[in-house]
C-alpha cells in the first residue's frame, strides 16, 4: 500500500503478510487518509472464521467513527466518565459496536462459533492521540529514537508475567503464548483498554500483530526503524514485515506506522489510561438494536451469508402430528380432551365440564417455541437482539392458567425447513413435588437476580456455592481438560459444564488444565459465598 499524507502533514502506511506457514490471513487493517483512524485486526477461529471477524471488526470500526450520530456514539457510552473526550468515546463505541456484531454473527453461523479478534485502534486530532485495544496486538512509540510499548498484552502469558508467576526466561518455553484473556466476538461485553497522550513532533506510532512482536523483539524493532536505509514510510513497514518473517513466519504479520513530522498543536504534556469496564445490559439492548437497524438490509442482500435456520421447536411427543400441522398454518382438530401448554395460544373452550364435555380447539399458528435454560439473565438480551425470536420470560408467562405439565418432551432443532438436525427423545420434566433434595441433602432457596420486575430462583446445596464455567469449550481442545480449585482437582471439565459444581465458601484460583497439565485457563480470587450461584466466564 502507498504512504498517504493528511491535512495535518500526518503519515500513514502499512502491509502485512500471510507468513511461510499459514495458508490464510487472518490479519486486517485499515487507515484513512481523511479521519486520520488507523485499525488493525489479527483474527481467531476455524473455518476461515478469524478472517470474518477481523474483517467485521474493521468494518464495523469505520462505520461507527464515520457517522457517529447514526451510532449514537455519545449515548452507548453513558456508563463510561463524561470527562472522556468525544474522539476516544467514538473508538469505545466502535469496539463495543465491533463485539457484539461478531458475537451476533457466530451465532448465527454456528460453523463459526468460537470466532473472535484482536484490536488496536489509534486516531489522530490536534496535536493529541487516542488509542484502544483488546487482545495482543499492540501499539509502540517511537520518540527520539526510543521506543516504548504503550499497549498491555491480554494474554494468558502477561498476566502470569504480572503477576511474577513466571520469569522472562521461562517464557521460551511457555507452550500457551497464543491463549487470549479479552477478544471481541467471545463473549457479551468486553473489557477496553484506552490511552490518551499529547503528540510531539518526530514521533512514530506502530500498530502491528502477535507476528511482528513475536518475532521480533521490542529492541529488534527500534533498530530497524532507526536505519537510515528506509526510502519511505513503506519502506520502514515492509521492512519490519520482511525482518519478521525470515525470523518466524509461523503465523500473519501486520504492521502499520502513523508518522507525525511537524505538529502546530500547542500541548502540555499529558498521558491518560484507563480499563473501561463491560457495558451494562441497557446499553448492549441499544448496540443490539442498531446493529439489527443498520446492517439487516445489507446481511439480507448478501448472497454469501445465509439465512439462519430456525432456532428450535419443542414439542410433546404425543402432540407432534398436531405441531408437524399448525407449523404448515392447517388448522386441527383434537378430538382428544386436551391440557393447555405452552404450545397453544389459548386454552381449551371449557364446554360442560359437568358432563365431561371438552369442545374440540384449533391451534393456531404461534410460530415455533423455544425453551431454554440461560445460566446467566445477560444472555437473554443477547436472544432478545435476534431477528424473528420473541423471548417469553416463563416466571411471568406462564402465571395465568397457562402450566407447565411434568411429563416426557422431545427436543429437537429444525431448520427453516422444517428439517430435523438435532432431537432428543425421553426428557422428563419432574413435579414441583418432586423438586426437593438430590442425594437426600437439605437445600435452600435463593433469589440471585431480576429482569424486567421477575424474579430469578435456584436452588444450592446448604453450605455451599454453585460454580458455572461460561465460556466457548472446543470439543478437540478441551475434550480431557480437568478442572482445579487451587491444588484439588474437581474433574473433567466436559463433565461439570451443564450443571456446575459445588463448593464449600472460600476464595479460590481455579485452573483448567490439559491432559497432559498444561495451564489452558486460569482465574484467581475467586469468591465464593454460602447459598450463591457464580458464574466464571472464560
Amino acid at each position: 500500500m502507498e504512504e498517504t499524507v493528511t491535512q495535518d502533514t500526518i503519515f500513514m502506511a502499512a502491509g502485512t503478510d500471510v507468513g511461510t506457514v499459514r495458508k490464510k490471513n487472518e490479519d486486517s487493517y485499515y487507515f484513512s487518509r481523511k479521519d486520520q483512524f488507523f485499525f488493525l485486526c489479527d483474527g481467531m477461529g476455524g473455518h476461515n472464521s478469524g478472517e470474518v471477524a477481523s474483517k467485521l471488526a474493521i468494518e464495523t470500526m469505520k462505520h461507527v467513527v464515520s457517522q457517529p450520530l447514526s451510532f449514537s456514539t455519545e449515548s452507548v457510552c453513558a456508563d463510561v466518565s463524561q470527562n472522556i473526550p468525544k474522539e476516544l468515546k467514538a473508538l469505545i463505541s466502535g469496539v463495543r459496536y465491533a463485539n457484539r456484531r461478531i458475537l451476533h454473527h457466530a451465532i448465527k453461523h454456528p460453523q463459526m462459533r468460537g470466532m473472535g479478534t484482536t484490536i488496536v485502534a489509534a486516531h489522530y486530532d490536534n496535536g493529541m492521540i487516542y488509542m484502544a485495544h483488546v487482545g495482543d496486538s499492540r501499539i509502540y512509540r517511537l520518540r527520539k529514537g526510543k521506543i516504548l510499548l504503550l499497549t498491555s498484552d491480554h494474554s494468558w502469558l502477561n498476566e502470569l508475567l504480572e503477576d511474577k508467576e513466571i520469569t522472562e526466561k521461562d517464557v521460551k518455553d511457555f507452550n500457551e503464548k497464543n491463549v487470549l484473556t479479552r477478544a471481541l466476538g467471545t463473549y457479551p461485553s468486553v473489557k477496553i483498554d484506552v490511552h490518551i497522550e499529547n503528540v510531539e513532533e518526530g514521533d512514530l506510532y506502530i500498530l502491528c500483530s502477535d507476528g511482528l512482536h513475536n518475532a521480533l523483539s521490542d529492541h529488534s524493532i527500534e533498530g530497524l526503524l532507526n536505519s537510515s536505509s528506509h526510502a519511505s514510510l513503506q519502506d520502514a513497514v515492509d521492512g519490519l514485515i520482511s525482518k519478521a518473517k525470515q525470523i518466524d513466519g509461523s503465523d500473519n504479520i501486520t504492521a502499520g506506522l502513523i508518522y507525525v513530522p511537524t505538529t502546530t498543536a500547542k500541548t502540555k504534556a499529558y498521558r491518560f489510561k484507563k480499563i473501561i469496564k463491560d457495558e451494562n445490559d441497557a446499553i448492549s439492548q441499544q448496540l443490539d438494536k442498531t446493529i439489527k437497524n443498520y446492517y439487516s438490509t445489507t446481511e439480507n442482500k448478501s448472497s454469501s451469508i445465509k439465512k439462519w435456520a430456525v432456532p428450535a421447536v419443542i414439542v410433546l411427543s404425543f402432540l407432534c402430528v398436531a405441531l408437524y400441522a399448525n407449523l404448515r398454518q392447517v388448522p386441527v382438530e383434537i378430538e382428544k380432551p386436551i391440557t393447555s401448554s405452552a404450545l397453544f395460544t389459548e386454552e381449551p373452550e371449557p364446554g360442560n365440564q359437568a358432563a365431561g364435555d371438552l369442545r374440540p380447539t384449533k391451534i393456531k399458528k404461534a410460530g415455533q417455541l423455544v425453551l431454554l435454560q440461560v445460566r446467566d439473565p445477560k444472555y437473554i438480551d443477547l436472544l432478545r437482539s435476534l431477528k424473528n425470536v420473541k423471548v417469553l420470560d416463563a416466571p411471568k408467562n406462564f402465571k395465568k392458567n397457562i402450566p407447565i405439565h411434568a411429563g416426557m418432551f422431545t427436543w429437537a432443532i429444525a431448520d427453516s425447513s422444517d428439517y430435523i438436525l438435532y432431537k432428543n427423545d425421553k426428557i422428563r420434566l419432574s413435579s414441583l413435588d418432586n423438586w426437593t433434595t438430590n442425594n437426600n441433602e437439605s437445600v435452600s432457596t435463593k433469589r440471585t437476580g431480576q429482569n424486567n420486575g421477575v424474579s430469578y430462583y435456584t436452588k444450592v446445596p446448604v453450605n455451599r456455592g454453585l460454580i458455572y464455567l461460561v465460556g466457548i469449550f472446543q470439543t478437540t481442545k478441551y475434550s480431557e481438560s480437568q478442572i482445579f480449585l487451587d491444588d484439588r482437582r474437581i474433574g473433567k471439565l466436559q463433565d461439570n459444564l451443564e450443571d456446575g459444581f459445588a463448593v464449600q465458601p472460600g476464595n479460590y484460583t481455579l485452573t483448567i488444565r490439559s491432559a497432559s497439565g498444561q495451564v489452558q485457563h486460569s482465574k484467581r480470587n475467586i469468591e465464593v459465598v454460602n447459598g450463591q450461584i457464580l458464574a466464571v466466564e472464560f
